[in-house]
Parts: structure tokens; C-alpha cells; sequence
């Protein structure tokens, strides 16, 4: 079945894709777009996956890392995302239990308007610049090399 969403909303943010040539696909049938992007960090988050889900007043923009925690270090990894969480302005962290996806989402709402280039771009740069920020305590963690509150601690006093 179908998700509910407003196409001018797709538009704009297609606009806005086109207009900076990026590569993605589209979900018509539930006003998704899919794309990857490379970050500056490099290394093993080098590149991420990025979903914009279009909703019917607002849009969400999902920034999935390609490395899943390990069973054994999701309950660390866990405990560093909270730590993270807690400094953050718009968005957050999250993590599926079940297969250790980690990804950071941050919702723009719309209401009745449709946003400007600038509003989506950032929509898009800001979860891209934090996994930026805590790509390094983030892979230490899901290595078991630091445990989340040593990672977490030490990314939030910086």
C-alpha cells in the first residue's frame, strides 16, 4: 500500500537534487528518494546511504551508515549514541536493535510551505557533518577498542 505524501514537497526536493546533478532514485509510490554520498571523513565511513522519506507536512532525511554494529558491541555502540545524542541540536542517532543499522535522522517540518534550496541542502549536510564528527569514536566502539562511555565521554567534552 501506498504512503501518503505531498508532491509539491517531491518536487521541490527533486528541484533541488537535479539542480546539484546528484544521483538517485525516486519511489513514486511513497515519496522516497535514494541516494549515497562520499563524506569528507574518508575511512571506513567514507561513504554513507541517504533516504529523504516526503511526508505529508514535512520530510525526513535519513543518513544510514554502510557498517552495521557486531551483536557483540551494540549495547556499547548504544550507550556512545546516547552520549552523542544528548549534544545534539537537530536530530539524532539511532540503532535497530536487531541488525545494528545505525543511522541519523532529522525531520524538517513544512506545514503549508514549501522550503527554499537552502533549507533542504542543509536538511541533507547537517546528519552528513555529525557521522563526520563521530565517525572515528563511532568505528573505535563497534571494534570494541573503547567502550561507549570511554568514546561517548571524550567525543562530547571536545
Amino acid at each position: 500500500m501506498a504512503r501518503e505524501f505531498k508532491l509539491g514537497l517531491a518536487n521541490q526536493i527533486k528541484s533541488y537534487l537535479d539542480s546539484e546533478e546528484m544521483h538517485y532514485s525516486f519511489d513514486a509510490e511513497n515519496g522516497i528518494f535514494r541516494f549515497g554520498m562520499t563524506l569528507s571523513h574518508g575511512g571506513l565511513l567514507g561513504h554513507v546511504d541517504i533516504r529523504i522519506v516526503v511526508k505529508k507536512d514535512a520530510f525526513q532525511v535519513q543518513v544510514i551508515s554502510p557498517l552495521n554494529a557486531p551483536e557483540d558491541t551494540r549495547e556499547q555502540v548504544a550507550i556512545f549514541l546516547t552520549y552523542v545524542n544528548y549534544r545534539q541540536n537537530a536530530g539524532d542517532f539511532e540503532m535497530d536493535f536487531s541488525d545494528g543499522e545505525i543511522m541519523y535522522k532529522i525531520d524538517q517540518y513544512c506545514a503549508d510551505q514549501i522550503p527554499t534550496a537552502d533549507i533542504i541542502e542543509r536538511a541533507i549536510f547537517v546528519p552528513c557533518s555529525v557521522y563526520d564528527n563521530y565517525a572515528d569514536p563511532l568505528i573505535e566502539v563497534m571494534l570494541g577498542k573503547k567502550t561507549g562511555r570511554e568514546a561517548g565521554q571524550k567525543s562530547t567534552s571536545d
